[in-house]
């Protein structure tokens, strides 16, 4: 995996300068997903606009599967920065997800956890202490909740149980792209 970047500018500068022609997949780059979601666009944009045959390095069928969920994730993404944050709250909302806070809140967050969602599902609340709220970091799902009031929950894992995703009516009508949208049960692929 490359290493991790909190800016593009420190990527382009950094990392990029260095290994020119060598970004084959946005999911090895660590810690994306934290980025802006401008920042995320500029990244890709760099596969894109990068050599044809990057693509074609990836060598394994996980490669192959990461990179494919990725393209999935990264056009529901695209779609979704057309709502507004009302219709982004609204979404998640529907679908009993996190919208507000530090980790959940802001609207490059918002865009990424509905996008993921529309993909794989929407996360259910942690089994362990039956209110936190998963989020997927550093290759594995944490929980963010408390078992009570002076401990925080533990619970980590590859895999998190989800639900299906559903779009509510109002936004379905306004939005073609919603309108065309059906859930269709996937599995996340696994980061190494």
């Amino acid at each position: 995996k490359y290493p991790q970047w909190h800016h593009f500018g420190c990527f382009e500068d950094g990392w990029l300068k260095k290994n020119p022609g060598k970004l084959v997949d946005t999911n090895l780059v660590s810690g994306i997903d934290r980025l802006k979601f401008e920042d995320q666009k500029k990244i890709k944009s760099l596969i894109v606009a990068g050599d044809s045959t990057a693509e074609k390095k990836a060598q394994t069928e996980d490669e192959k599967r990461l990179a494919s969920d990725s393209k999935l994730v990264w056009t529901k993404a695209q779609a979704l920065d057309a709502l507004s944050n009302a219709e982004l709250q609204e979404l998640l909302e529907a679908n009993d997800q996190p919208r507000a806070g530090k980790i959940f809140g802001g609207r490059n967050n918002m865009i990424q956890r509905a996008a993921d969602a529309m993909v794989f599902g929407a996360l259910e609340p942690c089994k362990a202490c039956k209110n936190g709220d998963l989020i997927f970091s550093h290759g594995q799902y944490k929980c963010t909740g408390n078992v009570d009031e002076f401990a925080k929950c533990e619970w980590k894992g590859k895999d998190a149980p989800r639900k299906p995703f559903t779009v509510p009516e109002d936004l379905r009508e306004e939005h073609a792209f919603l309108k065309a949208y059906k859930y269709k049960a996937r599995e996340k692929a696994a980061v190494a």
